[in-house]
């Protein structure tokens, strides 16, 4: 009876096994899952990234369209300034062309400010790109691995 007792021990011992891998390859796929939804999550902050420098160049852009006019208009005023007859008008002039020097030097200091914003998203998406490669490739070497377990 001690060989059957053997046998029966052997046999309950391969189920147990049989059973533990059915349950892992079963669970492969929800890993699988779990996976795919770390990689969207790290590039979803890598299109965020993206989108916040976008809007930043988008916003320098506009202010740097508002310099423009704004020099413009200085560069006119200069000109009015040589052609004013009375000291009432030249007064008149030199106060828009300060008005105008401060609105240019207001947008100037936007625009730089503008520019250091951009440069640390600029940082933040090249370290979302790299965390996001990083990522990708632990999760194929994963991939990789549940495929090997699977088969």
């Amino acid at each position: 009876m001690l060989p059957d007792l053997e046998r029966l021990i052997q046999l309950q011992q391969l189920d147990t096994a049989a059973d533990e891998a059915r349950r892992a390859v079963g669970g492969i796929p929800s890993r699988i899952e779990d996976l795919d939804t770390r990689l969207r999550a790290s590039t979803t902050a890598v299109d965020a990234a993206r989108s916040r420098l976008g809007d930043k160049k988008n916003e320098r852009r506009t202010v740097e369209k508002s310099l423009g006019e704004g020099q413009g208009r200085l560069s006119r005023f200069k000109e009015q300034l040589m052609a004013v007859k009375t000291n009432k008008e030249y007064t008149a002039v030199q106060h828009e062309i300060g008005t105008a020097q401060a609105e240019v030097q207001r947008l100037e200091d936007a625009i730089l400010e503008h520019m250091l914003e951009a440069d640390d998203l600029a940082a933040d998406v090249e370290a979302a790109e790299r965390a996001l490669q990083t990522e990708r490739a632990e999760i194929e070497r994963e991939r990789a691995t549940l495929e090997t377990e699977r088969a």
